[in-house]
């Protein structure tokens, strides 16, 4: 259930639990089960109701390099990756190990954006369904921007700075996951990593 309040200087901010009912998850043999999402401020813009991290959640990732490939090593389980995409060409991006991970598609034919977890080992929630998508209309023709958030097993996108936002749990054990881009094209793309304090 959202918890909505206000934060230091009065922004309007947001914080839910990643999780709900009683699922049963690889980490709950360490008695714990559930966790809260990025705090988001929430604005209003078009009539839209949209919620993005706040600039103090922003700043705890420093930025790393702005890059242009197709595979990349995520050294850190809490990292932010930025880029954007088309609509008129097919996209993914494979997160995670070769025979471990959870996708972003886009289908031009449908004018969909999806993220698919049917690929990961360890499934949770299945009679929920595996995908989940949405439409390319309501965001007009500009190119999209993706900001992806990881942590641990906790995984954020955000569309359009909060037009859209999935948010799911994923449970990848290796710490050689790669963010890997469709071959169809590279991506130029920003990634940011969890300051060490």
């Amino acid at each position: 259930m959202p918890q909505a309040f206000y934060g230091k200087d009065d922004e309007p901010i947001v914080m839910g639990w990643f999780g709900c009912g009683e699922p049963v998850y690889p980490n709950d043999n360490e008695c714990w089960k559930h966790g809260l999402t990025v705090p988001n401020i929430m604005t209003i813009q078009n009539n839209k109701l949209r919620r993005y991290p706040t600039n103090d959640m922003l700043s705890a990732f420093e930025f790393i390099e702005r890059t242009i490939s197709n595979d990349y090593l995520l050294s850190s389980k809490h990292s932010h990756l930025r880029f954007e995409l088309t609509q008129t060409e097919e996209f993914s991006l494979k997160v995670g190990t070769e025979d471990n991970y959870w996708e972003l598609t886009t289908d031009c034919s449908n004018q969909t954006i999806s993220i698919d977890r049917s690929h990961l080992i360890q499934l949770i929630d299945e009679e929920y369904g595996m995908t989940r998508s949405v439409a390319y209309d309501q965001f007009g023709t500009d190119p999209i921007t993706v900001d992806i958030f990881l942590d641990n097993s906790f995984v954020e996108v955000y569309l359009n700075q909060g037009e859209v936002v999935f948010s799911f749990r994923v449970f990848i054990a290796s710490d050689e996951q790669r963010a890997i881009f469709s071959q169809a094209k590279q991506i130029e793309y920003s990634l940011y990593q969890e300051k060490i304090q």
